[in-house]
């Protein structure tokens, strides 16, 4: 028993992940959480940063 929890741990890798298996749906790991949330966060300042550009044009000012 002891040796098969040893092989389990092993086998898990230098993240703690578990193995993924063929045929099931993969978890998000950190590793992909993080860069989801990085990309999500720069996409939304360039959007910010867009608006900004398009409403300070002066040709858009009323008179």
């Amino acid at each position: 028993q002891i040796s098969a929890a040893l092989s389990r741990c092993r086998n898990r890798g230098a993240t703690g992940a578990k193995p993924a298996r063929s045929g099931a749906a993969k978890m998000f790991d950190d590793q992909d959480l993080g860069f989801f949330a990085n990309f999500l966060g720069i996409f939304i300042f360039v959007l910010v940063m867009a608006y900004h550009f398009v409403m300070a044009d002066v040709k858009y000012e009323g008179n």
